[in-house]
């Protein structure tokens, strides 16, 4: 079994095209008649309750008394307490029962009318309030939307200016790092250059000096010999000498 819905008297408002107030109002004297109960300190309505007090209020503007909407729509009218009854003493009941079985009049049926375009005027103002406050909502998160994106626009370029100057003062720190190898290989072009012209020296150097030492050794091996070899030497020598001049 599906269970009515569970309403506020906003919601039975809404559905009946009466004001918040006039719903509690008919709750509170027809409360026999009205499907509700107490949630805490909320009374909550079924679905079915909407039906009810649109058909009490319009009742109501036609000028039905308490017990006649009662006995129109079904239900007993509960017991008078004891200020009803006495009220009904003091004269207060009996000029309101005689008012009730007038006939309506072309003023009672005006004033309803009044009251009727009233209670639209007033729902349609509280309608709009609603919307207002929504729009009103809507509008102050946009604002937070707004801000928040400001402040990730400004991080952003924030972080892009960092990034920039890194880059930056890296890109100057490579090419001094580049212009110092640039130097270095230079140092080391000369370097090696001086080497080889050193170790051309140094080969002439050792060449001389080889050519030295072979000229010095050849020369104690000639000292070295008996006076008697080094004139039979000297003898072929100049007979050799003698032989190619002839």
């Amino acid at each position: 079994m599906i269970k009515d819905k569970i309403l506020k008297a906003a919601d039975i408002a809404k559905l009946c095209g009466v004001s918040e107030e006039e719903v509690k109002r008919i709750t509170g004297e027809f409360s026999k008649a009205v499907p509700s109960r107490d949630f805490g300190r909320i009374k909550v309505y079924e679905e079915k309750a909407a039906g009810v007090i649109s058909t009490i209020s319009d009742l109501r503007q036609k000028g039905l008394s308490k017990e006649e909407i009662f006995s129109s729509i079904g239900c007993v009218m509960p017991k008078k307490s004891t200020r009803e009854k006495v009220m009904e003493k003091s004269g207060d009941s009996h000029m309101s029962q005689a008012g009730r079985e007038k006939p309506v009049s072309a003023v009672t049926v005006i004033e309803s009318a009044e009251k009727a375009v009233s209670r639209a005027i007033s729902n349609t103002a509280s309608s709009i309030n609603r919307e207002s406050d929504k729009y009103g909502a809507l509008e102050v998160r946009i604002s937070k939307l707004t801000a928040r994106l400001e402040k990730v626009e400004k991080d952003a370029s924030e972080q892009k200016e960092d990034s920039d100057k890194k880059y930056n003062e890296l890109k100057e720190m490579i090419l001094a790092l580049d212009e110092k190898i640039s130097v270095s290989k230079e140092w080391v072009d000369y370097f090696e250059k001086s080497l080889d012209s050193y170790k051309d020296s140094q080969d002439k150097i050792s060449a001389n000096l080889l050519e030295w030492t072979e000229y010095t050794e050849r020369e104690l091996d000639e000292l070295k010999k008996p006076f008697w070899k080094k004139i039979k030497g000297k003898k072929e020598i100049d007979t050799g000498d003698n032989a190619i001049n002839d």
